[in-house]
């Protein structure tokens, strides 16, 4: 069993720090992670042990998986944007400080 489905199975059975948020969170992960399709979350089987775990929860479909996935590539690409745009102003004084020395 993948780590992040042991993950996923440990979050949900731990009252006291559960987090619809938070699961639904850990499924994309796991999802995406472990190479999972989208259409995961429709399983009887899958929704048997989520229900077992969990009989309150609220289960997602697919296309809100995919939605969530979006979302989160999206959050992330935007974070890399930054990032790298940072680097970017970096390696900029990093060279003009070179050169100032160099000059």
């Amino acid at each position: 069993m993948h780590i992040y489905f042991e993950s996923l199975i440990i979050y949900f059975k731990w009252e006291q720090q559960y987090s619809a948020a938070e699961a639904r969170r850990r499924l994309v992960q796991w999802i995406v992670c472990d190479d999972q399709s989208f259409s995961v979350v429709e399983n009887i089987h899958f929704q048997r042990l989520i229900q077992l775990l969990r009989p309150e929860e609220h289960l997602v479909s697919k296309s809100t998986i995919h939605n969530d996935i979006v979302s989160m590539f999206r959050d992330k690409r935007d974070q890399i944007k930054i990032i790298l745009q940072v680097i970017k102003l970096f390696s900029i004084i990093i060279v003009i400080s070179i050169d100032n020395v160099y000059q």
